[in-house]
């Protein structure tokens, strides 16, 4: 009996088939659902995905993967299905003896060949990869010309030494507002920030509430908490190098939690998720002695069951309550303390809508927001009522701006912002509104909050927010300061990623 030989080039384009209709299909969904930057995506392809949300695996299982396989079985079906297609005479046979297969799978392998081709191209220029890579051969040396050696710079603490307590907030940004106090929804989603908002410092890029301006490499979780506590982006080469790859994530960059564990700080950092998720416990184990409390240690230390699993791990409702008990703990001692957590209910798609959480508005992630600013003004309550608040800053940020594009798909003609606010400052200053800057002022800023002395006022590439000194972008203007952040920086490279110390 004859075996059947396996057709080695209609094999090979059934492959090309499968990657072409994938890459459309979730470049579709990508672009429909999530709000993402090149750099996020490729950061990502090159550290673990290990404590990623389900949520969003499922949904691309189901919308992208499982589609992918339905329609090549159809148009393998209908591309190879033993018919006359209509062409002259004189073209089919010289197709044949061009491709040495039957007409059919001939025009099969042409189809194939040519969506693949389209589909590649087409979803590198709508996500942005081929501005990417002619950015990453242009070369820049604005990092080199503007950056300054934290190392270097005189710090002085206070005698007594204040407390931390920083808040990242999921995707936090004052869009959310009302559009009367610098938002753009109709209803306030968040009307206790608002007043905290107002009764304290938060720095704005608008005459009421605003923020922080965005720029490449700070708009996800880890490239957020980079430039808000390294006061740099945290840029991408495209050559050899991975992040996971190296003893320490950014072996050259010099950090607040290093400058605070030099002084004596006890540092924790909690989130309800997967601490190794993007690469962060990588940064804060290298960079100030951080002790991590993460969706594991809540598990083993008995907080929740071994098979409990919600959203990216445990929701925002348990988080606020763990972290009052370690906060507890951190100032029962006699040192100073920087207690920093990361919240996740607002994350993208759509947001997660604990069961204690009010449904008042239409969507889900409207009662999200809603709830969020609830716990965080009964957060700020709690820490004000505790007697270590006297010598106590807090500090909330969003980490970055939302990614859910289906929520902010009709948000046009106004710049959305990350959301800031100091409590407690050991300093003040009159200058808050109409002020240019990005997150990257925080590093410096937050230093000055706790009464520290910045000799100059500049820290990496930011600006203390409480000085009367320009920011890079007040002094650049945003687009040329986002134009050189997006090239490649070799001065970069060099000092922050391949310097290991």
């Amino acid at each position: 009996m004859k075996k059947n030989k396996i057709n080695y080039k209609l094999l090979g384009a059934t492959i090309f088939l499968f990657i072409a209709l994938l890459f459309s299909l979730t470049t579709k969904w990508a672009l429909k659902n999530f709000d993402f930057t090149v750099e996020e995506l490729i950061f990502h392809l090159k550290v673990p995905m290990k404590g990623s949300n389900l949520v969003v695996l499922f949904d691309f299982l189901r919308k992208c993967l499982l589609k992918t396989f339905i329609y090549v079985f159809i148009l393998t079906f209908i591309l190879r299905n033993p018919f006359e297609w209509k062409l002259n005479a004189k073209i089919k046979n010289k197709i044949i003896n061009v491709y040495p297969l039957n007409y059919n799978e001939t025009i099969y392998v042409i189809f194939t060949l040519i969506l693949m081709i389209f589909s590649v191209f087409s979803a590198f220029n709508k996500i942005g990869i081929t501005a990417y890579f002619n950015d990453q051969i242009s070369k820049s040396t604005f990092i080199e010309d503007n950056y300054v050696e934290p190392k270097e710079v005189n710090l002085v603490f206070p005698e007594k030494k204040k407390n931390l307590i920083y808040v990242f907030v999921e995707s936090l940004e004052p869009t959310y507002l009302s559009k009367n106090v610098g938002g753009y929804q109709e209803v306030n989603l968040m009307p206790r920030l608002t007043e905290l908002s107002n009764k304290y410092t938060n720095f704005s890029n608008t005459s009421i509430i605003g923020g922080a301006l965005t720029v490449p490499g700070v708009t996800w979780t880890i490239g957020a908490i980079v430039s808000e506590t390294a006061g740099i982006p945290l840029k991408i080469p495209i050559e050899e190098n991975s992040y996971g790859e190296y003893k320490t994530f950014l072996p050259g960059a010099y950090t607040l939690g290093e400058i605070l564990n030099k002084e004596g700080y006890n540092q924790l950092f909690m989130m309800g998720s997967d601490a190794i998720f993007g690469g962060r416990k990588s940064y804060l184990e290298s960079h100030g002695n951080y002790q991590i409390f993460d969706y594991y240690t809540a598990k083993e230390r008995g907080r929740i069951e071994n098979d409990y699993y919600v959203w990216w791990g445990f929701e925002d409702n348990k988080l606020f309550e763990y972290a009052k008990e370690e906060i507890t703990n951190l100032a029962s001692t006699n040192e100073p303390f920087n207690f920093t957590m990361l919240t996740v209910d607002t994350h993208f798609p759509g947001g997660y809508l604990s069961n204690e959480c009010e449904t008042l508005f239409d969507d889900n992630l409207s009662n999200v927001a809603y709830c969020t600013d609830k716990k965080i003004n009964e957060f700020v309550s709690w820490i004000q009522n505790q007697p270590f608040y006297e010598n106590t800053t807090i500090v909330i940020t969003g980490d970055h701006t939302s990614m859910d594009a289906n929520f902010f798909s009709d948000v046009t003609d106004y710049e959305r912002t990350t959301y800031n606010l100091f409590i407690n400052s050991s300093v003040s200053t009159d200058n808050l509104k109409n002020r240019y800057f990005t997150t990257m002022d925080y590093f410096p800023t937050t230093l000055a909050s706790l009464g520290v002395q910045i000799d100059g006022n500049k820290l990496a590439l930011g600006t203390n927010l409480f000085s009367n000194e320009e920011t890079l972008v007040e002094k650049y203007g945003i687009d040329y300061v986002r134009k050189e952040l997006a090239k490649r920086s070799n001065f970069y490279n060099k000092k922050f990623i391949y310097n290991d110390k």
